[in-house]
Formats: structure tokens, C-alpha cells, sequence
């Protein structure tokens, strides 16, 4: 299926590599999802399970309410219907990547726009961000993306708005009892609400009642995570408990083990690598460049995005995963700008094509590490590497 989005009104033709890229933006986005589903399940059937792609969707309850332990106690308990843990947890995990590229083709398709567009939907930095970085794909934060994603379709289709805000709203819940980082995300959050407001979509009484609730959910999410962190028995017995369940102890060596560890030694991490991790510095430069590159964005949305991201700035204070929190703020910009460009149209600034190319070819940002790929042939080098593991997998 090709996005019929071709030329919008006052932008010359675009060569036809460039235009091709365009039509069939979601076909490529598809066709990296279908890879990445494939490299992780070939992943977990050899090692019985990973350590954080796999660990941390099974952090649960067994030793008492512990931090991020939500849905691994939900997936445990399905699983005690006689459905095996490990596969079940891959289907949520897979069904939820599917449904959410579903969901965002809606923003990113509903209208004509010019082939600049595709500097946002195809960026490494956006949805694309798990296929050029496999061990970034599969964690916790889809869960999140997809709450926010349902929300703003809801305001797009009318129908049944209400019943999608409130299961936007407990998929957030979830989301922010499952791990801490979605709690951060709660501008973009409180935005959307009021933009559905403003749209008349959402009544006054609802867009206040929903905003309450998502500050109080976040917020009690910052609570169990700071009171109830995890120490080394937690991790033990989480890790019993999945052991049983037919995983591997290799799944344990890594979100559940991360337990044991406080908020200081992911500080004292950070601070250890500070010098390398400089790198992500022009990395984030270049993901954001797109928003900096429509001309009409409102006030209202530049204002959202900096208050977002001043949201997720302690993440890069306690954690070692800056590619990740450059991912998660990026997702929640550009697909704010998609949807708000289905509002009312915004303008890109115009582009040659060997600009565009170059943008979307030439970089990527690894989740973890502090590794500088600027000028690296990203878009050739991924698939090439996810065939590598398929095959070596098999």
C-alpha cells in the first residue's frame, strides 16, 4: 500500500528517488518493523529470552510492589493460564509495534505533503530508531507511544472519542507503573487533552478531569519509583519466579539484575562516560532539526516541546541510555507536528533532494554507548546487519 501523498500546493516536483521514498514511506516503515519482529523472535528462541529487550517486561510483583512491575505481573499471571510467558510477552510486545505504526500512518497520511515531510517519518531518530538500533526496540516505552498515539486519534476521528481517551488513559496507567520514564512524558499529554478542547471535541469538564488524572497517575508513578526501587532479593526472586515460567537466567542479567542498582549508580555511570557520551550532543542536533525547519509552528507547540523536553532532561542525569530518551522525545515531538499539520497545514522549508537524501542515509543514533555515527551509511549498513542476525540466527 503507497501513501498517496506526492506535492503540496507551491512546492516544484522533487526528483523521482525522493518522490518514491515519499509514496511509500510506510511501506519501508512496515517493511523494518516486519525485519525487527523477525530479528527479535529469532533472538529469543535461541537464548530462551534477553536481558533487557525480554527482562524488562518481566519485572513483576512476586517479592512485593517494586518499580516497572505492572505488566510483568499481568504477563505472569496470563501466563498461568497455561500460555507460555516467554511468547506471550514477544506477541504484546509485537502487536503493540504493529498497531502503533498503524496508528501513526493516520498523521502521517491523511493529507498531501510535500516530499520534505519524509525528513520527519523516515528519520532514524523517529520510527525508524529501532530497525538502524535493534537492542533500543522492544522496551517499555512503546507502551507510552501507544497511549499517546490513541489519544490523538481519538480527537482526529470523533467517533467514540471518549471511550479511546479513557483507554489512552489506562494504557498511560500502565504504561507509567510499568516503568518510570513514561511519567516524563506528561506535557505532551496535558497538550493533547487540551488541544482535543480547543477542537471541541473534548467538553471542558472532561479535558480538566483527564488532566487531573494523568498529573496524579504521573505522580504517583514518581512515588512507587522513588519508595519502592528494587534492591538485590527483589531481583532474586523476579528472577526465580520467570526461571520457572521456562526462561533463561540470561533473561535476568539485565533490566531485572538493574534492580539491585539506585538512582546513584546510574549518576556515577553517567558521570564515567561523560566525556564520551559529548556525542549525543550533535546526535540530538540532528534529530530535532526537522521541527526547526517548519516555518508556521505555533507558539503553543513550541512551548509543549521545550517544557517535553525539559521533562526528560534528569533521564540523562540517572541513566545510561541517552539514545533512548533523544528516541522518546523525538517520537512525541514529530508525531505531535503530524498531527497538528492535519489541523492545519504546516510548511517545511523546501529541500533539494540530495539534502534530503543525505539526511535520512548518513546517520543514526545508537541507544547506548555515546558512539558518534555521523556520516555512516546507516540505511544500507541496517538491514545488511539484521540479515546477519537472522541468518546466524537460524
Amino acid at each position: 500500500m503507497s501513501n498517496r501523498s506526492i506535492t503540496q500546493k507551491g512546492y516544484p516536483p522533487k526528483n523521482k528517488t525522493a518522490e518514491w521514498l515519499n509514496n511509500h514511506s510506510f511501506d519501508i516503515i512496515y517493511l523494518s518493523c516486519l525485519f525487527i519482529i523477525i530479528n527479535y523472535y529469532l533472538e529469543i528462541k535461541h537464548e530462551g529470552g534477553h536481558p533487557w529487550k525480554t527482562g524488562d517486561w518481566l519485572i513483576n510483583y512476586t517479592h512485593g510492589l517494586v518499580r516497572r512491575g505492572l505488566i510483568g505481573e499481568i504477563l505472569l499471571r496470563i501466563s498461568n493460564l497455561g500460555i507460555s510467558l516467554l511468547w506471550i510477552t514477544f506477541a504484546t510486545q509485537s502487536l503493540i509495534y504493529i498497531y502503533l505504526y498503524h496508528l501513526v500512518r493516520k498523521f502521517c497520511t491523511n493529507k498531501e505533503r510535500p516530499v520534505e515531510w519524509i525528513i520527519l517519518t523516515l528519520s532514524p531518530a523517529y520510527v525508524l530508531f529501532p530497525f538502524y538500533d535493534t537492542a533500543g526496540g522492544f522496551r517499555k516505552e512503546i507502551l507510552v507511544f501507544l497511549s499517546f498515539c490513541i489519544i490523538l486519534e481519538s480527537l482526529i476521528n470523533n467517533k467514540n472519542c471518549y471511550l479511546k481517551l479513557f483507554i489512552g488513559y489506562l494504557i498511560y496507567f500502565l504504561a507509567c507503573f510499568s516503568h518510570e520514564i513514561s511519567a516524563f512524558t506528561l506535557p505532551f499529554f496535558i497538550y493533547a487533552i487540551w488541544i482535543g478542547y480547543r477542537q471541541n471535541v473534548i467538553k471542558k469538564i472532561y479535558a480538566f478531569i483527564y488532566s487531573v488524572l494523568f498529573i496524579l497517575t504521573a505522580l504517583l508513578a514518581f512515588y512507587i519509583a522513588l519508595r519502592y526501587p528494587g534492591d538485590s532479593n527483589t531481583a532474586f526472586a523476579i528472577c526465580n519466579s520467570i526461571i520457572q515460567k521456562g526462561l533463561t537466567p540470561h533473561t535476568c542479567s539485565g533490566a531485572i539484575e538493574w534492580l539491585s542498582r539506585d538512582a546513584k549508580y546510574g549518576y556515577t555511570a553517567v558521570a564515567g562516560r561523560i566525556t564520551q557520551y559529548l556525542s549525543y550532543l550533535p546526535l540530538f542536533i540532528i534529530s530535532i532539526t526537522p521541527i526547526f525547519l517548519i516555518e508556521n509552528i505555533t507558539t503553543s507547540l513550541k512551548r509543549t516541546l521545550f517544557i517535553g523536553f525539559l521533562f526528560t532532561t534528569p533521564l540523562y542525569f540517572v541513566a545510561t541510555d541517552w539514545g533512548r530518551w533523544i528516541y522518546i522525545f523525538t517520537f512525541f515531538a514529530f508525531t505531535l507536528i503530524q498531527y497538528e499539520n492535519t489541523l492545519k497545514p504546516l510548511h517545511i522549508r523546501q529541500m533539494s533532494p540530495v539534502v534530503i537524501l543525505t539526511y535520512l542515509c548518513t546517520w543514526r543514533v545508537p541507544h547506548f554507548g555515546g558512539y558518534l555515527y555521523i556520516f555512516y551509511p546507516a540505511l544500507f549498513i541496517a538491514p545488511l546487519r539484521l540479515i546477519k542476525n537472522i541468518i546466524n540466527s537460524i
